[in-house]
């Protein structure tokens, strides 16, 4: 095998760029030429490629290509995979990383060791500390190598063969999107940008493996910009020393996991036959579905009843517990029949400071993608939304959709004020059509969009994350329009805003006014194909038939309104409110109770039409509660 390709990944951040290619220059290296590969995604940045081009390379040749169009994350991913065919080899690395000096002898050498073993799928140069399936502290367990393996793909510094990335590309050509189901749950939330949800998903379907360094060769920084939703969340220690690597077949390993983080059961009778009689799926984590688990029994930290065995869960990694055979009750070997399906609350087994900064920055962050499509030039309305959008905080993304005839002026005017934007132009001066391009390009987790002259609330981002990573159902949002003070919150009125898909399913003919503009919603109920004939400002709205809108009693911000636009009537259309007679007659009954917001027959109407909950926030615990009115 030729020495690997390094291939690095590049966007628009010019400054993750230089500390990456830092890192790489720092590197130990054989004495035959290495080739450096930087690939830059089409972006309205140049300072990028200038960045790339400028880097002196001294173990090889270098080449920089820079894409014609906007790929995205999965294309471009993709798109670098195609060249193990030119260099035979490749180590992939995105822009948000730092290296381990030694991270190429590890790369190269396992590549080989591994070339010829089909159950491996791919190298990676990251160890994980937090288990991405949860949240929580992981820790594989070490057996007499430097890694493991597990049927997860890695996306912070990964290594392929070509042999290995044409096995993957040949499935992925015929098997896309069939097969996601074997997917878990946490990973189908992914967005459309993920090329790592489909890798793993062939890892399931084929029964393959990444190799994994017991310490890491790569961390990553997750900076603005990029599909990350946490804040050096994933960061992990490097290692540094300089040492000969470890390596060992598959067959003979005694770590190997699965795509929940989770010790396989054939692997843990490696270590112990405690539980050799048994078929044992292990959840020490308890997020495993049990109803479509093929084995009879669960070790597990959920409750359950009558246990087979039980265990303690002072040892870390907790599967110690079993493989020392400790004594005690909180882990416990269940047939699947006999456990709770709710999932085990893992708090008082991770009691470190490690696991306050997993749960803190879990919950403190939610990246946005803000789509403005731009018809009209005028200055004051575009930097009059820009200055309302936090870009400091480091997670926000804006995209600027706009006809070719007024590129330079819009790009002129965001320069002016020192903003990183992504920057579209387009044959068209359809608003619907600069919308879509726009939402088609959006990287982030959570998507909206606005017109020039819209203005933020001035808090609405920070309030985003007590949101959708506290409400696992919601998946798309509104505000109230009324500006709302503390002494009026109590009273604020929502009727106006809570429809549902059973309205306009019934009365799918009628073009009733609406927008999502200023609306909020999470990137994986967007499917591009279905708004190919939709604009999300149309009166004929998709999201409506797909998901509910979640009503929050806040006020997100201020639309800037056409002559030719519509609000939300200020009533619901008597149409709406038509079901059986027994809807009809006691939803005319308690409607005005509900619009004026006052006796419990308001909760008659709620439950008569099934409105989805609004989301209040409670001033003392500085959180959102689900509430029926």
């Amino acid at each position: 095998m030729n020495n690997p390709a390094i291939v690095v990944v590049a966007y628009n951040r010019p400054a993750s760029l230089q500390r990456l290619l830092s890192s790489i220059a720092k590197g130990s290296y054989p004495d035959s030429p290495i080739t450096l590969h930087i690939s830059i995604d089409k972006s309205d940045v140049p300072e990028v490629a200038q960045c790339a081009q400028e880097f002196e390379w001294n173990f090889g040749p270098k080449t920089v290509e820079v894409s014609a169009e906007n790929l995205g994350l999965k294309k471009h991913i993709l798109q670098c995979g195609e060249l193990t065919g030119k260099y035979d080899s490749i180590i992939v690395l995105e822009d948000d990383l730092v290296l381990a000096p030694h991270f190429y002898q590890f790369a190269n050498k396992a590549l080989q060791f591994y070339e010829k073993d089909e159950r491996i799928a791919g190298i990676s140069l990251y160890n994980y500390q937090i288990a991405e399936s949860c949240g929580y502290p992981f820790q594989a367990i070490h057996d007499e190598s430097d890694v493991y393996f597990m049927q997860v793909a890695s996306s912070w510094g990964q290594a392929w063969t070509k042999k290995q990335w044409s096995s993957f590309k040949t499935w992925h050509k015929e098997s896309e999107d069939s097969k996601l189901n074997l997917l878990p749950e946490y990973i189908l939330q992914w967005g459309e940008h993920s090329w790592k949800k489909y890798f793993i998903n062939y890892l399931l379907d084929k029964n393959r493996y990444f190799v994994f360094p017991q310490s890491s060769f790569s961390t990553n920084f997750e900076d603005p910009g990029t599909n990350a939703t946490t804040s050096d969340l994933y960061q992990v220690k490097l290692e540094t020393s300089k040492r000969q690597m470890v390596l060992k077949d598959f067959s003979d390993s005694q770590a190997i996991y699965d795509v929940y983080f989770e010790l396989e059961g054939s692997t843990l009778n490696k270590h112990t036959t405690i539980l050799s009689e048994y078929d044992v799926e292990v959840d020490l984590y308890g997020q495993k579905p049990i109803t479509k688990a093929a084995k009879n029994y669960f070790l597990s930290t959920r409750k359950g009843v009558n246990p087979v065995f039980t265990f303690s869960s002072k040892m870390r990694p907790l599967i110690n517990n079993i493989i020392f055979n400790v004594e005690g009750d909180e882990i416990g070997l269940y047939r699947k029949e006999d456990l709770e399906p709710a999932s085990a609350n893992l708090g008082s087994f991770f009691s470190t400071s490690l696991l306050q900064k997993v749960n803190s920055e879990m919950q403190g962050v939610v990246s946005v993608s803000i789509v403005m499509p731009v018809v009209e030039f005028n200055k004051e309305d575009l930097l009059k939304t820009l200055h309302s959008i936090p870009f400091g905080n480091g997670l926000n993304e804006c995209i600027i959709s706009c006809p070719k005839n007024i590129f330079d002026e819009v790009k002129s005017s965001v320069e002016s004020i020192g903003i990183i934007v992504q920057i579209l132009s387009s044959n068209t001066t359809d608003e619907s059509q600069l919308l879509k391009s726009g939402l088609d390009s959006a990287r982030q987790e959570v998507i909206t969009w606005c017109r020039p002259g819209s203005i933020f609330a001035a808090d609405v981002f920070g309030q985003l994350p007590k949101i959708f990573n506290a409400f696992a159902e919601v998946n798309w949002i509104r505000g109230v329009e009324e500006q709302i003070t503390q002494e009026s919150y109590s009273t604020v009125n929502t009727a106006p805003y809570r429809w549902n898909s059973h309205m306009l399913e019934k009365h799918s003919g009628k073009n009733y006014p609406y927008t999502t503009e200023l609306m909020f919603w999470r990137k994986s109920v967007y499917n591009s194909d279905e708004f190919s004939e939709f604009s999300l400002s149309s009166k004929r709205n998709v999201f409506m038939q797909k998901v509910n809108l979640h009503v929050v009693a806040y006020n997100f911000g201020t639309r800037k309104i056409k002559e030719s636009d519509q609000t939300l009537r200020s009533e619901f259309p008597e149409s709406l409110r038509k079901h059986s007679f027994a809807r009809k007659f006691l939803g005319s009954l308690s409607y005005v109770f509900f619009h004026r917001n006052s006796s419990p027959l308001r909760l008659v109407f709620v439950e008569t039409l099934e409105l989805p909950y609004v989301l209040r926030y409670d001033n003392n615990s500085k959180k959102f509660y689900s509430s029926k009115y």
